[in-house]
């Protein structure tokens, strides 16, 4: 029982190496660390400045009284803008009138229409 034990280990220990030399080799092992900044309400104070600077640059500030964090100032998300499909007018006055074109009696009249009682 305890050979099958040690040798279970040595196959898990050979194949860990194995994927480690792997990724060493390939130059693809990455190391991210993600870290909020702090700062003390004093540093809000003296040196808001930097601190806004880091926030334009999309850090999270947590905001610390006394040693303890007590809140957190997260970047604004940009507002997307809702993208309003434009009517094609020209083309509904060609639905409309097709390819009728007016006179110069007929749009006359059309414009003395739609002043009405100005």
């Amino acid at each position: 029982m305890q050979q099958g034990v040690s040798k279970g280990w040595q196959e898990r220990f050979a194949r860990t190496r194995a994927l480690s030399l792997f990724l060493d080799k390939s130059g693809y092992v990455i190391h991210i660390c993600i870290m909020m900044k702090n700062a003390t309400v004093r540093d809000l104070r003296n040196r808001f400045a930097l601190i806004s600077r880091w926030i334009e640059e999309g850090e999270q500030v947590s905001i610390t009284r006394r040693g303890r964090a007590f809140a957190r100032i997260v970047p604004e998300t940009a507002v997307k803008r809702r993208r309003v499909k434009m009517p094609n007018f020209a083309e509904r006055i060609r639905e409309v009138f097709g390819d009728a074109q007016l006179s110069a009696r007929h749009s006359k009249g059309l414009r003395e229409y739609m002043k009405g009682d100005r």
